[in-house]
């Protein structure tokens, strides 16, 4: 019967090397990236949107009041 174990010890990955090399491919470190900054963006699409739809006369906003 075969073994499903290698004798080959696994190794356990560079954590430190692989988020060094990933900001090197996105040109700036991950300590800038925050949950406010990744958010910002899209909380401003919301708003233009939002006030897109107050200014048009959509039967949401009726149900909504």
């Amino acid at each position: 019967m075969k073994s499903n174990y290698s004798s080959v010890p696994q190794q356990k990955p560079d954590w430190n090397r692989a988020v060094s090399d990933a900001e090197k491919i996105v040109g700036y470190p991950t300590s800038y990236l925050t949950l406010r900054s990744l958010l910002s963006d899209e909380m401003s699409n919301i708003a233009v949107h939002m006030r897109k739809l107050v200014g048009s006369s959509h039967p949401l906003l009726k149900t909504a009041k």
